[in-house]
């Protein structure tokens, strides 16, 4: 997959698309097309990565939304299913530093409702794949079928390129934090790269040091690349030879919603871009490689951190 004579390939999401309602100053909510993995497929397509995305997308005028959202930003919609349920919400309340507190609206909605039914021809004619863990860490239905989808992907005798990120939603979670910690480490040891936030690992793991739970996936589970954001203060990646810290730009905040599914888009941008998205290829990057791919990625989440919701870059906005 590394080499030049192969064909570049399509990174295909899987994981909620929903509306983010985000207040005001005036104490109103903006409608913002949201959810990780969404944010992901867009960002991607924004930069010039072939993406698509499975996850169900209601009919309502949100789901219309949704669906211009994507269709504006490149994203294959060949793979969404539609509903006539309501589209899923989340309330995102804005602190004083531009974070989020989010409020979720699941049930009888399009994400609660269907789950993630992953039929194999969707998924057999894909080489790398991104799941985002919002939702099915902890909603039993959408935990069956990521588990299910990964029991099929990893049967493959050609290994898939997994990215794996739990964004975990306490207003989600609960009080479900062994259930959460058991599905996540069990996504984790199937997956090539995973990357967390310093706050998911500060709820799976605290006490513990983000570099010792990033060694212990690398060692211990399998991973290739382990990568910790860590907001303000830059970015952490390692593999099982190379080490790398970043520090973050000194940028004008304006909110940080999507900051870190822009990370992501950003970081599987220079693999795809560099010929790195094989499995092999990514556990042996080498440092100053891994260096590049942290900058890029920090890069394009520091630009979606100066616009209001989840609005990552364009190609041409970046490369001006």
């Amino acid at each position: 997959m590394g080499s030049s004579d192969q064909s570049i390939p399509m990174v295909t999401v899987f994981g909620e698309a929903l509306i983010d309602m985000v207040s005001q100053s005036d104490g109103a909510y903006m409608p913002i097309p949201g959810g990780c993995p969404m944010n992901v497929a867009v960002g991607l397509g924004r930069l010039g990565i072939k993406s698509s995305i499975v996850t169900p997308i209601s009919t309502d005028e949100f789901g219309q939304l949704l669906i211009r959202h994507m269709e504006g930003s490149n994203v294959d919609i060949s793979r969404v299913t539609y509903t006539k349920a309501p589209t899923t919400l989340a309330l995102a309340a804005m602190d004083v530093l531009g974070e989020a507190k989010f409020s979720f609206y699941i049930d009888g909605c399009s994400q609660g409702e269907l789950g993630y039914e992953v039929l194999s021809e969707q998924v057999g004619d894909v080489d790398f794949l991104f799941i985002g863990g919002s939702f099915a860490l902890v909603i039993e239905h959408m935990t069956k079928s990521f588990d299910e989808l990964l029991e099929f992907v990893t049967s493959f005798e050609k290994p898939k390129t997994i990215f794996f990120d739990p964004n975990i939603r306490e207003a989600v979670i609960g009080d479900n934090w062994s259930l959460v910690k058991s599905n996540f480490e069990r996504w984790v040891a199937n997956s090539t790269i995973v990357k967390a936030s310093d706050v998911d690992l500060n709820w799976l793991y605290p006490g513990e040091s983000y570099s010792a739970i990033a060694t212990d996936w690398v060692e211990n589970f399998g991973v290739s690349l382990a990568i910790v954001t860590r907001a303000e203060k830059g970015a952490y990646a390692r593999t099982r030879d190379v080490e790398v810290s970043l520090p973050a730009r000194s940028i004008a905040v304006v909110d940080t919603l999507g900051a870190g599914d822009a990370f992501t888009s950003g970081i599987i941008k220079w693999l795809i871009n560099n010929g790195k998205y094989d499995p092999q290829d990514i556990a042996s990057l080498s440092e100053s490689n891994l260096e590049l791919a942290l900058d890029e990625a920090i890069e394009i989440s520091g630009d979606t951190c100066r616009r209001e919701g989840s609005d990552p870059p364009f190609l041409i906005e970046q490369t001006s």
